[in-house]
């Protein structure tokens, strides 16, 4: 079928047909692309995705899709000088082009490794390392994204292909075309692709997402969400993110579904057209991490509300951790009146190292929320509150149901699993366990194959503080972010909550608690602000953050620190880089408008100087 017979929409230089790497007919087993061969056959003018660009709709159906990403891995196999199984970093802005490079490269078995586009200085040097550390041989990207990342830097190590499809041009390669040979390489589980990490507690590594890892984890999803042909997701999540990437990218060409897409920066500046494109084409499923469900609380206005009608809207997954409740209760309080069910909330669990999800609520049921002695909490003790505990409760979300012993909570030094409702370590066994990160010895790798004392079976350790009460799961921080004073347990996500509830009347985007175990183990507050402030307001507002964190948690800070809006560093999904922000801070890499110290402590208060 000729790009004129399917009714293409995004002309493209003619090719002959492509001898795929997996003969689709012949194949024995199910993955993403016999899937996708099986939707694009049967349902070819469906439209796959809906792109929401400056107001209009660009859709891209089944059969349009296959077509572009076919005769993109003809080009790639006969034009590039690669080795037999090569590495490709996709640097594309939010645009139907990377969907398409990121098929083709399946196609052409060449690895993709989709990162975000640099756009400044310091993060060309990031860039600089995912090479490094990738060996890509080459970088995909489109025209506009070329110009950007040339600002930045021109010395990338690799030449840059510019594919852009979608303008009907020529493609266009920064450097020599010889022929590329192509090698059929036969692989029991081929890469899919390598998903590196976002940085939220290190530097990024590259995980590596084998074949059966992204089936066993979409067969997951499906199953957990009921997903099918009928499904309408809306999604404005990064594409180089794990959630955007699986979730909604490979999610909807696994069911068969049509995807609504926006790109993220819509998103921020208008939260509101997110709910009505929910609205609009009537979708089933959507979701985000918390910060978007509080930003729609924030942002969203009454007239927003008018043409909106949020029922169709089953399956509204939070995928942050932990989730928070306070989340749950705003955004259903304010959106019940357009008809949003608290019963669609449903809290997931998941990570790049087992591809995305881990664990999810039961669709249809309200949260499980644990009321717990928030005492007995700091002392790993999972003990719901009574009645004459009211004063110190904290409220913890439950991340679904754990069935088997694919996900065991556990003593990280004795190694062995914890009974019911002790808190620990998660460490998890199943098939969407990645093989490990990319390009690192065994030893490096250690944290995907971690056994416990009785058992042979090769476990992934998360990193993640939880507990299975009822055999429901609830995550509470992570463990090298957990701050110890007085031999209390303290999780950063509950000060920073506290902060930003309590001190309303600050515009602030975030709060960091952390404790700084190179100085001292000093426990700090860093809180965004305003730099028009006075300084009256920023000593009003260091003691009032250090007040509330002594009068209802009992934690005594040793400094408050004043930033400007932006100033703490997160990764591209909004999770704050605390270990990143303590290390900002120890070696004075951090604009600091006003720091409040305490008494015993060296040092003097005041405005940071310029």
């Amino acid at each position: 079928m000729t790009s004129e017979e399917s009714g293409n929409r995004y002309p493209y230089a003619s090719h002959k047909a492509a001898t795929l790497l997996v003969d689709m007919a012949a194949s024995e087993h199910v993955n993403l692309l016999t899937r996708f061969d099986h939707w694009r056959k049967t349902q070819p003018d469906k439209s796959a995705f809906i792109f929401l660009i400056s107001e209009k709709e660009v859709p891209l159906t089944y059969g349009e899709l296959w077509l572009l990403a076919e005769q993109a891995a003809v080009y790639y196999r006969e034009n590039l000088q690669l080795s037999e199984q090569p590495l490709a970093l996709l640097l594309y802005p939010w645009s139907p082009e990377f969907i398409i490079s990121l098929l083709a490269c399946q196609m052409a078995n060449i690895i993709p490794v989709p990162s975000s586009i640099p756009l400044r200085r310091d993060q060309s040097k990031r860039m600089d390392a995912i090479i490094s550390d990738s060996g890509a041989e080459i970088i995909l990207t489109s025209e506009s994204a070329y110009e950007t990342i040339s600002n930045v830097s021109n010395n990338y190590s690799v030449p840059i292909l510019v594919t852009d499809w979608m303008r009907d041009q020529p493609f266009i390669i920064s450097s020599e075309q010889p022929k590329y040979t192509y090698k059929d390489i036969t692989s029991r589980d081929p890469v899919a692709f390598i998903q590196y990490t976002s940085g939220s507690t290190g530097n990024p590594k590259g995980v590596v997402v084998t074949e059966s890892n992204l089936t066993a984890n979409l067969s997951l999803i499906e199953k957990a969400f009921n997903l099918s042909e009928e499904t309408v997701h809306v999604s404005w999540l990064p594409f180089f993110h794990d959630m955007g990437l699986v979730g909604s990218i490979f999610g909807t060409l696994w069911c068969g579904g049509t995807a609504v897409m926006m790109s993220p920066e819509s998103f921020v500046l208008r939260p509101w057209k997110w709910l009505q494109a929910i609205s609009d084409y009537r979708a089933n499923v959507s979701g985000g991490p918390n910060f978007a469900y509080d930003l729609c609380v924030k942002r969203v206005q009454a007239g927003h509300l008018d043409d909106l009608d949020l029922s169709s809207w089953k399956v509204a997954f939070n995928g942050a951790e932990p989730v928070k409740k306070a989340t749950l209760d705003k955004f259903s309080k304010m959106f019940a009146k357009v008809n949003f069910s608290r019963e669609s909330f449903t809290p997931c669990y998941g990570l790049a190292e087992a591809t995305l999800m881990v664990s999810s609520s039961v669709v249809g049921v309200a949260p499980v929320v644990a009321h717990l002695d928030a005492d007995a909490l700091e002392s790993n003790i999972f003990l719901p509150s009574g009645e004459e505990n009211l004063i110190r409760v904290r409220d913890v979300v439950s991340s679904g149901r754990v069935k088997d012993d694919s996900i065991v909570i556990v003593d990280p030094v004795q190694k062995v699993i914890l009974p019911d409702k002790m808190i620990g370590e998660i460490w998890i066994q199943s098939e969407s366990v990645a093989a490990g990160y990319w390009n690192r010895s065994e030893a490096r790798n250690e944290d995907f194959y971690c056994r416990l004392d009785s058992s042979d079976t090769p476990y992934l350790r998360t990193g993640d503080m939880g507990v299975v009460s009822e055999g429901e799961i609830y995550v509470i921080g992570r463990s090298g972010e957990v701050i110890i004073q007085h031999g209390r347990n303290i999780y950063p996500s509950d000060v920073e909550e506290l902060i930003l509830t309590s001190v309303s009347y600050v515009d602030s985007r975030a709060t960091a608690a952390i404790q700084l175990h190179a100085d001292n183990d000093r426990v700090v507050v860093v809180h965004e602000i305003s730099k028009s402030l006075s300084n009256t307001e920023f000593v009003n507002i260091a003691c009032n953050i250090k007040n509330i964190a002594s009068r209802d948690l009992g934690l005594h800070l040793d400094e408050v620190i004043l930033v400007p809006l932006g100033a703490i560093p997160k990764t591209t999904s909004g999770k704050i880089q605390r270990n990143k922000l303590a290390q900002n801070i120890i070696s004075n890499n951090c604009e600091i408008l006003y720091r409040f110290r305490s008494l015993h402590r060296s040092g003097h208060d005041g405005r940071a100087a310029n």
